[in-house]
Protein backbone atom coordinates (compact mmCIF):
# COMPACT_ATOMS: atom_id res chain seq x y z
CA UNK A 1 0.00 0.00 0.00
CA UNK A 2 2.96 2.86 0.64
CA UNK A 3 4.50 1.82 -2.28
CA UNK A 4 1.56 3.01 -4.17
CA UNK A 5 0.87 6.14 -1.96
CA UNK A 6 4.32 6.99 -2.64
CA UNK A 7 4.23 6.50 -6.40
CA UNK A 8 1.02 8.56 -6.28
CA UNK A 9 2.96 11.17 -4.66
CA UNK A 10 5.52 11.13 -7.32
CA UNK A 11 3.04 11.39 -10.04
CA UNK A 12 0.76 14.22 -8.33
CA UNK A 13 4.20 16.45 -7.88
CA UNK A 14 4.89 15.80 -11.47
CA UNK A 15 1.79 17.21 -12.66
CA UNK A 16 1.76 20.18 -9.65
CA UNK A 17 5.40 20.78 -11.55
CA UNK A 18 4.42 21.45 -14.63
CA UNK A 19 1.55 23.44 -13.77
CA UNK A 20 3.30 25.65 -11.17
CA UNK A 21 6.13 26.47 -14.46
CA UNK A 22 3.10 27.01 -16.94
CA UNK A 23 1.88 29.91 -14.15
CA UNK A 24 5.21 30.99 -13.35
CA UNK A 25 6.08 31.50 -16.99
CA UNK A 26 2.70 32.93 -18.55
CA UNK A 27 0.84 34.58 -16.06
CA UNK A 28 2.67 35.32 -12.40
CA UNK A 29 5.86 36.13 -13.48
CA UNK A 30 6.24 38.11 -9.98
CA UNK A 31 7.66 34.88 -7.51
CA UNK A 32 7.03 36.46 -4.45
CA UNK A 33 3.40 36.99 -5.35
CA UNK A 34 3.31 32.96 -6.48
CA UNK A 35 5.01 32.01 -2.96
CA UNK A 36 1.88 34.27 -0.76
CA UNK A 37 -0.95 32.66 -3.10
CA UNK A 38 0.84 29.33 -2.24
CA UNK A 39 1.19 30.37 1.35
CA UNK A 40 -2.50 31.54 2.22
CA UNK A 41 -3.41 28.14 0.61
CA UNK A 42 -1.48 25.96 2.59
CA UNK A 43 -2.61 27.79 5.63
CA UNK A 44 -6.12 27.25 4.88
CA UNK A 45 -5.11 23.47 5.00
CA UNK A 46 -2.99 23.65 8.07
CA UNK A 47 -5.83 25.29 9.78
CA UNK A 48 -8.48 22.34 8.95
CA UNK A 49 -5.84 19.94 9.99
CA UNK A 50 -5.34 21.26 12.93
CA UNK A 51 -8.84 21.77 13.64
CA UNK A 52 -9.31 17.95 13.24
CA UNK A 53 -6.47 17.03 15.21
CA UNK A 54 -7.10 19.39 17.60
CA UNK A 55 -4.37 21.62 19.50
CA UNK A 56 -1.20 19.49 20.08
CA UNK A 57 -0.68 18.89 23.60
CA UNK A 58 3.15 18.61 25.28
CA UNK A 59 3.19 14.88 26.25
CA UNK A 60 5.38 14.61 22.43
CA UNK A 61 6.58 18.08 22.62
CA UNK A 62 9.76 17.51 20.31
CA UNK A 63 8.01 15.54 17.92
CA UNK A 64 5.58 18.25 17.63
CA UNK A 65 8.76 20.55 17.32
CA UNK A 66 10.48 18.41 14.61
CA UNK A 67 6.60 18.08 12.59
CA UNK A 68 7.27 21.69 12.51
CA UNK A 69 10.61 22.03 11.42
CA UNK A 70 9.67 19.32 9.19
CA UNK A 71 7.21 21.92 7.44
CA UNK A 72 9.95 24.60 7.44
CA UNK A 73 12.27 22.52 5.10
CA UNK A 74 9.66 22.14 2.63
CA UNK A 75 9.05 25.52 2.75
CA UNK A 76 12.08 26.69 2.18
CA UNK A 77 13.09 23.67 -0.53
CA UNK A 78 9.66 25.10 -2.63
CA UNK A 79 10.80 28.58 -2.28
CA UNK A 80 14.03 27.58 -3.85
CA UNK A 81 12.30 24.69 -6.32
CA UNK A 82 10.00 27.24 -8.10
CA UNK A 83 12.72 30.06 -8.26
CA UNK A 84 14.91 27.17 -10.46
CA UNK A 85 11.42 26.46 -12.58
CA UNK A 86 11.67 30.08 -13.60
CA UNK A 87 15.26 30.15 -14.81
CA UNK A 88 15.25 26.55 -16.33
CA UNK A 89 13.18 24.17 -17.87
CA UNK A 90 10.86 22.38 -15.45
CA UNK A 91 12.50 18.53 -16.52
CA UNK A 92 16.11 19.90 -15.37
CA UNK A 93 15.50 21.53 -12.19
CA UNK A 94 13.42 18.86 -11.37
CA UNK A 95 16.05 16.30 -12.44
CA UNK A 96 18.79 18.53 -9.67
CA UNK A 97 16.29 18.65 -7.25
CA UNK A 98 14.99 15.06 -7.05
CA UNK A 99 18.24 13.57 -5.78
CA UNK A 100 17.53 14.13 -2.35
CA UNK A 101 18.07 10.54 -1.85
CA UNK A 102 21.48 10.76 -1.79
CA UNK A 103 21.45 13.10 1.45
CA UNK A 104 18.84 10.48 3.31
CA UNK A 105 21.93 7.67 2.78
CA UNK A 106 24.81 10.91 3.59
CA UNK A 107 22.64 10.97 6.40
CA UNK A 108 22.36 8.64 7.84
CA UNK A 109 26.14 7.97 7.85
CA UNK A 110 26.80 10.81 9.47
CA UNK A 111 23.76 11.47 12.19
CA UNK A 112 22.93 7.81 12.57
CA UNK A 113 26.26 5.85 12.49
CA UNK A 114 25.34 4.01 9.87
CA UNK A 115 28.06 3.05 7.04
CA UNK A 116 27.87 2.77 2.75
CA UNK A 117 29.15 -0.14 1.44
CA UNK A 118 31.17 0.52 -1.80
CA UNK A 119 28.14 -0.17 -4.16
CA UNK A 120 26.08 2.76 -2.57
CA UNK A 121 29.03 5.00 -2.82
CA UNK A 122 28.82 3.63 -6.72
CA UNK A 123 25.01 4.31 -6.77
CA UNK A 124 26.03 8.09 -5.48
CA UNK A 125 28.70 8.75 -8.23
CA UNK A 126 26.15 7.43 -10.32
CA UNK A 127 23.09 10.03 -9.45
CA UNK A 128 25.32 13.12 -9.20
CA UNK A 129 26.97 12.21 -12.78
CA UNK A 130 23.29 12.17 -14.09
CA UNK A 131 22.67 15.55 -12.58
CA UNK A 132 25.73 16.91 -14.04
CA UNK A 133 24.60 15.49 -17.69
CA UNK A 134 21.29 17.20 -17.88
CA UNK A 135 22.80 20.64 -16.74
CA UNK A 136 25.48 19.70 -19.54
CA UNK A 137 22.51 19.81 -22.32
CA UNK A 138 20.54 22.41 -24.10
CA UNK A 139 21.48 25.88 -25.73
CA UNK A 140 24.67 28.00 -23.84
CA UNK A 141 22.25 30.40 -22.35
CA UNK A 142 20.42 27.65 -21.10
CA UNK A 143 23.64 25.58 -19.14
CA UNK A 144 24.79 29.06 -17.83
CA UNK A 145 21.15 29.56 -16.13
CA UNK A 146 21.33 26.13 -14.69
CA UNK A 147 24.89 26.42 -13.98
CA UNK A 148 23.76 29.39 -11.49
CA UNK A 149 20.91 27.60 -9.79
CA UNK A 150 22.47 24.70 -9.47
CA UNK A 151 23.61 25.33 -5.91
CA UNK A 152 19.78 26.82 -5.08
CA UNK A 153 18.32 23.50 -6.26
CA UNK A 154 21.13 21.44 -4.55
CA UNK A 155 20.27 22.73 -1.22
CA UNK A 156 16.76 22.22 -1.70
CA UNK A 157 17.34 18.48 -2.42
CA UNK A 158 19.21 18.83 1.17
CA UNK A 159 16.36 20.52 2.65
CA UNK A 160 13.69 17.63 1.18
CA UNK A 161 15.57 15.04 2.23
CA UNK A 162 15.44 17.00 5.95
CA UNK A 163 11.53 16.80 5.42
CA UNK A 164 11.62 13.58 5.13
CA UNK A 165 13.69 12.35 8.06
CA UNK A 166 12.02 14.65 10.33
CA UNK A 167 8.68 13.49 9.55
CA UNK A 168 9.49 10.04 9.85
CA UNK A 169 11.18 10.81 13.45
CA UNK A 170 7.57 13.00 13.91
CA UNK A 171 5.39 10.31 12.88
CA UNK A 172 6.41 8.06 15.82
CA UNK A 173 4.90 9.86 18.50
CA UNK A 174 2.60 12.19 16.65
CA UNK A 175 -0.83 11.68 14.32
CA UNK A 176 -1.12 11.96 10.58
CA UNK A 177 -3.34 14.66 10.75
CA UNK A 178 -1.27 16.98 13.09
CA UNK A 179 2.22 16.52 10.96
CA UNK A 180 0.26 17.42 7.94
CA UNK A 181 -1.63 20.14 9.89
CA UNK A 182 2.10 21.25 10.79
CA UNK A 183 3.84 20.73 7.47
CA UNK A 184 1.21 22.96 6.32
CA UNK A 185 1.85 25.51 8.78
CA UNK A 186 5.23 25.48 8.31
CA UNK A 187 5.17 25.99 4.60
CA UNK A 188 3.25 28.95 4.78
CA UNK A 189 4.81 30.60 7.67
CA UNK A 190 8.00 30.19 4.88
CA UNK A 191 6.48 31.57 1.79
CA UNK A 192 3.92 34.43 3.40
CA UNK A 193 7.31 35.60 4.66
CA UNK A 194 7.41 36.97 0.75
CA UNK A 195 4.91 39.27 0.64
CA UNK A 196 5.41 42.60 -0.76
CA UNK A 197 3.10 45.45 -1.80
CA UNK A 198 2.31 44.35 -5.18
CA UNK A 199 1.68 40.93 -4.26
CA UNK A 200 -2.43 41.57 -4.63
CA UNK A 201 -2.75 43.31 -7.63
CA UNK A 202 -0.37 40.78 -9.11
CA UNK A 203 -2.70 37.75 -8.30
CA UNK A 204 -5.39 40.02 -9.16
CA UNK A 205 -4.32 40.02 -13.06
CA UNK A 206 -3.13 36.55 -12.72
CA UNK A 207 -6.90 35.48 -11.70
CA UNK A 208 -8.49 37.90 -14.27
CA UNK A 209 -7.05 34.63 -16.83
CA UNK A 210 -9.53 31.89 -16.65
CA UNK A 211 -6.72 29.43 -17.27
CA UNK A 212 -4.67 30.97 -14.72
CA UNK A 213 -7.42 30.81 -12.24
CA UNK A 214 -8.59 27.12 -13.15
CA UNK A 215 -5.08 26.11 -12.65
CA UNK A 216 -4.29 27.37 -9.44
CA UNK A 217 -7.21 26.45 -7.75
CA UNK A 218 -6.53 22.40 -9.29
CA UNK A 219 -2.96 22.70 -7.97
CA UNK A 220 -3.42 24.16 -4.28
CA UNK A 221 -6.99 23.27 -3.92
CA UNK A 222 -7.03 19.07 -5.03
CA UNK A 223 -3.22 18.39 -5.98
CA UNK A 224 -1.22 19.67 -2.91
CA UNK A 225 -3.54 17.91 -0.71
CA UNK A 226 -3.35 14.94 -2.41
CA UNK A 227 0.46 14.52 -3.04
CA UNK A 228 0.90 15.76 0.67
CA UNK A 229 -1.71 13.16 2.28
CA UNK A 230 0.00 10.32 0.11
CA UNK A 231 3.50 10.97 1.12
CA UNK A 232 2.70 11.00 4.99
CA UNK A 233 0.50 8.42 4.74
CA UNK A 234 3.59 6.45 3.09
CA UNK A 235 6.32 7.59 5.10
CA UNK A 236 4.16 6.48 8.30
CA UNK A 237 3.54 3.31 7.06
CA UNK A 238 6.87 2.29 5.01
CA UNK A 239 10.64 2.37 5.25
CA UNK A 240 11.38 6.06 4.95
CA UNK A 241 14.60 5.08 2.75
CA UNK A 242 12.38 3.73 -0.09
CA UNK A 243 9.36 5.62 0.09
CA UNK A 244 12.22 8.44 -0.72
CA UNK A 245 13.18 6.52 -3.22
CA UNK A 246 9.98 5.80 -4.85
CA UNK A 247 8.55 9.46 -4.51
CA UNK A 248 12.24 10.42 -6.27
CA UNK A 249 11.04 9.16 -9.24
CA UNK A 250 9.01 12.39 -10.13
CA UNK A 251 11.58 13.48 -12.48
CA UNK A 252 10.43 10.43 -14.63
CA UNK A 253 6.53 11.52 -14.75
CA UNK A 254 7.95 15.11 -15.47
CA UNK A 255 10.26 14.84 -18.19
CA UNK A 256 6.96 12.32 -19.35
CA UNK A 257 4.17 14.81 -18.94
CA UNK A 258 6.81 18.12 -20.22
CA UNK A 259 7.34 16.15 -23.47
CA UNK A 260 3.83 15.58 -24.57
CA UNK A 261 2.84 18.93 -23.25
CA UNK A 262 5.36 20.38 -25.84
CA UNK A 263 4.79 18.70 -28.75
CA UNK A 264 3.43 20.71 -32.16
CA UNK A 265 -0.34 19.63 -31.43
CA UNK A 266 -0.22 21.55 -27.64
CA UNK A 267 3.04 23.72 -27.46
CA UNK A 268 1.50 24.27 -23.83
CA UNK A 269 4.49 23.41 -22.86
CA UNK A 270 8.36 24.92 -24.01
CA UNK A 271 10.93 22.45 -23.90
CA UNK A 272 13.16 21.07 -26.76
CA UNK A 273 11.95 18.26 -28.29
CA UNK A 274 14.72 17.62 -30.47
CA UNK A 275 16.33 13.77 -30.15
CA UNK A 276 19.39 14.58 -28.83
CA UNK A 277 18.16 16.68 -26.06
CA UNK A 278 15.29 14.15 -25.16
CA UNK A 279 17.70 11.22 -24.86
CA UNK A 280 20.33 13.08 -23.02
CA UNK A 281 17.53 14.02 -20.69
CA UNK A 282 16.38 10.37 -20.58
CA UNK A 283 19.64 9.20 -20.33
CA UNK A 284 19.89 11.47 -17.02
CA UNK A 285 16.83 10.56 -15.09
CA UNK A 286 17.95 7.20 -15.68
CA UNK A 287 20.86 7.62 -13.92
CA UNK A 288 19.71 9.90 -11.59
CA UNK A 289 16.72 7.35 -10.50
CA UNK A 290 18.77 4.19 -11.21
CA UNK A 291 21.20 5.68 -8.43
CA UNK A 292 18.50 6.32 -6.08
CA UNK A 293 16.72 3.27 -6.52
CA UNK A 294 20.12 1.62 -5.52
CA UNK A 295 20.37 3.37 -2.68
CA UNK A 296 17.05 2.54 -1.60
CA UNK A 297 17.63 -1.20 -2.18
CA UNK A 298 21.05 -1.45 -0.58
CA UNK A 299 19.72 0.17 2.74
CA UNK A 300 16.81 -2.11 3.15
CA UNK A 301 19.27 -5.34 2.44
CA UNK A 302 17.36 -5.93 -0.68
CA UNK A 303 20.33 -6.21 -2.85
CA UNK A 304 24.52 -6.16 -1.95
Amino acid sequence: MWMLLALANAAIFASMAVIDKRLIDRYVPSLPSYYVWIGFSVLIYGIVFMAIDGIPDTDHLGHTIVAGLSGLSWGLALAMMFLGYKLQEVSRASAMVFTFPVFVALFAVVFMGESLVPLQWVAITVVIAGGVLISMTGPATSKAKLTKIIPVLLCASLLIATGHLTAKYALEEVSVPLVTSLHFLGVAAVLLFFWRRDTVSNLRRAMSHKEALILMLVAEGVLAPAALLAQIFATKLGPVSLVATITGTHPIFVVFYTAVLSMSGLRIMNESLNRNTLAVKAASVAMIIGGVASLGLLAEGTIG
